[in-house]
């Protein structure tokens, strides 16, 4: 059986290999970049930061959460909007962004929160290679592109404790920041879509030639 070829996912092949050296301390920006569907757990990311209020300065962490609903999603998006009202924490919606590259090296911490596993996760592997630390649920496509501790940090699927713990983590230590920040951006390599389609050419002349073309 063939191994698994990623797709591209925007990609350059000449990605960072470390994290920016001036990263500040505070506030740590964190930005969840997808469609604003249920599934995707935008709600999850403001259910973990409500956790963090009691010991967290309101001044500590910013949000972005970026991207468009849905048709049928109006009303989860009135859900998020009331959710971030209730924080301390400044909380900022954009639409969909087709500047993503820009959108990346403004904030400090990409955050993945799906529910239901991913069958790859292009997001994680643009944020990886523009050296942030990310944050992303266990299970599907997150477990081939993280190794937990090493290039990011895993959380439990619809589980803001876990999620909360991983962004306290974060921004108690900024040192493990830069380090995860810059393995993860060395691991992108893997992925860059000069990579990606190199594989999936080998492995269409695979399939034809196995097929007698």
């Amino acid at each position: 059986m063939s191994a698994p070829v990623f797709s591209p996912s925007g990609t350059p092949a000449d990605v960072v290999t470390q994290a920016p050296d001036d990263l500040p301390d505070i506030p740590l920006r964190l930005l969840s970049l997808s469609r604003v569907v249920e599934w995707k757990g935008i709600h999850v990311i403001l259910e973990a930061l409500s956790l963090l209020t009691a010991d967290t300065s309101s001044s500590s962490i910013e949000l972005t959460i970026a991207g468009d609903a849905l048709m049928g999603s109006e009303a989860y998006v009135e859900r998020l909007r009331s959710a971030a009202a209730a924080l301390p924490f400044v909380v900022v919606f954009l639409p969909h962004q087709l500047d993503v590259d820009t959108l990346l090296t403004q904030h400090d911490v990409l955050v993945h929160a799906s529910i239901r596993p991913e069958p790859f996760g292009q997001v994680i592997v643009q944020g990886l290679s523009h050296g942030l630390p990310v944050l992303a649920s266990r299970g599907g496509g997150p477990n081939e592109l993280i190794r937990d501790g090493e290039t990011g940090l895993l959380h439990e699927p619809g589980d803001p404790r876990s999620l909360a713990a991983s962004i306290s983590l974060l921004l108690k230590q900024p040192a493990t920041r830069k380090l995860l920040g810059t393995a993860g951006a060395r691991a992108a390599a893997s992925f860059s879509d000069t990579t990606c389609v190199s594989l999936l050419d080998a492995e269409l002349v695979q399939v034809m030639t196995s097929n007698g073309r």
